[in-house]
């Protein structure tokens, strides 16, 4: 009512509320495709990417969490898909090495980008708890138990509550071989 029109108004532009959301979503890959321009090096240009679109999902989490793992249909997500695939095809992988490492890509940035959007949302108290858990519960274990964690303990107090995106990312790339080499 605050933009002068009645609230059901907007059901005459979509079937529903899931039709919404993949408009959203799709929006949201418009606006991290945006501009984009690839770097000569494949894994760069996949990284640069993922990062867009992980840090436009985590900026609007709400809408990440229930769209991270839908399939848009649109245009803006149809240009992120061939994007990648460009990409990886003029890198020298073939189709199928292509798809298979877009889904990956696409499967670890969604992922992440879910998660890290439902961190963003939790109630500060809970997410300090959770942090803390590992700066104390984790510190208490018994080396004769647990020598493995008491060793890290320190580590996983200070790496835990940081997103491990862009860690898993680069491990991802890597893990993509060189397409002379397949």
């Amino acid at each position: 009512m605050a933009l002068g029109a009645d609230p059901t108004a907007i059901y005459r532009y979509f079937t529903g509320m899931d039709d919404i959301v993949l408009a959203v979503a799709d929006r949201l890959l418009g606006r991290a495709v945006a501009g984009f321009v690839p770097d000569s090096n494949w894994r760069l240009a996949l990284r640069d990417l993922a990062c867009r679109v992980h840090r436009v999902y985590v900026a609007h989490p709400h809408v990440a969490q229930v769209a991270f793992c839908r399939v848009t249909r649109r245009p803006h997500e149809l240009a992120f898909v061939e994007i990648v695939l460009r990409i990886l095809r003029e890198a020298g992988f073939t189709t199928d090495e292509a798809v298979l490492r877009y889904r990956a890509l696409a499967d670890t940035m969604l992922s992440f980008a879910g998660q890290d959007a439902g961190a963003e949302v939790l109630p500060a108290e809970v997410l300090e708890g959770d942090d803390s858990a590992w700066r104390a519960a984790y510190s208490e274990v018994s080396p004769d138990t647990h020598p493995y964690i008491k060793e890290a303990h320190g580590l996983l107090a200070e790496q835990m509550p940081i997103s491990s995106f862009v860690t898993a990312l680069d491990f991802l790339l890597a893990g993509f071989g060189d397409p002379r080499n397949n």
